[in-house]
């Protein structure tokens, strides 16, 4: 079984999906002079990750093609969001960086490889450790003649926990997200959230608008202990994105309301427990496929099986939190 994708990892990608907001940070977080040499009007979002299988549960990447001075570059995002930090990472990234010219060697052959961008995106509060060069990581002898044996390279490293929130920039919505994952793991994080909301000023209507806060609503529901749905609403209803807050709960709590008024319904003919109970299921199922794309093959046999309403209602819960299809399954199975 493949390893359950963070929702950091999904976020962050959803949050970089669209062409604008990854342009937005890749200039807002590369160095003036790169910024200034690079091709972000024609950005390509390459399918492949280069992260081991078993670190993907601690890091994900993104990777973007594109040219720099005119000749073809790479742009390598390393998200990092396990609990504690990593002192090698500098190797990490030169290890993907190694499978990235491999891949292109075999797919794109040239005479030359292609230079790689390296960035990496850390928001644990632990601070940094390890530095933002690869050559810092060798045991380097007295001797300035071993010098050229080391092989060196340098990373920009965006350490949400330590930019302040006023640096933490781009536009409305990509600062909204980064700082949402600053402080997802924060103790007090209704207060974060409610004052993030409450300085929110993009726009609050739209299709567009509707499907990013869609993400955000996934994100917090699946990293935070602290909320429930309900809270969730409330801090929405209170801010100037209300209506986004009503739009949100159209795939959260008014699910569940729904399944609560078709249990009423259905209750009449079926019977109350009964009815309740295929509303319920019908819930888990539309809220899985919006969710994961599609169910799993036996998810609809196995979820007709149980007619026990608190089974379902714990099964409604976890197929709100729950990091994928595979994870959703497991549970289903116990």
């Amino acid at each position: 079984m493949s390893t359950v994708p963070s929702p950091h990892d999904r976020f962050f990608k959803r949050l970089l999906r669209t062409p604008e907001r990854a342009r937005d940070f890749l200039a807002s977080y590369l160095p003036v002079k790169i910024v200034a040499a690079l091709d972000l009007s024609n950005l390509q979002f390459e399918k492949d990750s280069f992260v081991d299988e078993h670190l993907r549960e601690n890091y994900s990447d993104l990777l973007l093609t594109t040219r720099l001075a005119d000749r073809p570059a790479h742009v390598y995002i390393l998200i990092e969001h396990k609990s504690s930090p990593y002192r090698f990472t500098a190797l990490q990234l030169l290890e993907y960086m190694v499978r990235i010219w491999r891949s292109r060697e075999k797919t794109r052959p040239a005479e030359t490889l292609p230079l790689i961008l390296p960035l990496v995106v850390y928001h644990d509060e632990r601070p940094w450790i390890g530095g933002q060069r690869f050559a810092k990581l060798v045991e380097s002898p007295s001797l300035p003649a071993a010098a050229a044996y080391i092989p060196d390279f340098t990373f920009e490293l965006i350490d949400l926990h330590r930019l302040r929130d006023e640096e933490i920039i781009g536009g409305d919505e990509l600062a909204f997200g980064l700082k949402l994952m600053k402080y997802a793991r924060d103790p007090e994080f209704r207060v974060y959230l409610k004052r993030l909301l409450q300085s929110w000023r993009g726009s609050t209507e739209g299709e567009a608008v509707d499907l990013y806060f869609t993400a955000v609503i996934f994100y917090i529901v699946s990293t935070s202990d602290q909320l429930a749905v309900e809270d969730i609403r409330d801090i929405f209803k209170n801010s100037t994105l209300s209506k986004q807050g009503d739009n949100i709960m159209t795939i959260a709590e008014k699910l569940k309301q729904q399944g609560r008024q078709e249990g009423r319904q259905e209750g009449r003919q079926e019977g109350r427990q009964e009815g309740r109970t295929v509303s319920t299921r019908k819930n888990i199922l539309q809220f899985l496929k919006f969710r994961f794309g599609s169910t799993a093959p036996g998810i609809v046999a196995a979820l007709n099986a149980i007619d026990d309403p608190e089974k379902m209602d714990h099964l409604y819960t976890f197929a709100l939190r729950c990091d994928s299809m595979e994870e959703f399954t497991e549970r289903l199975r116990q």
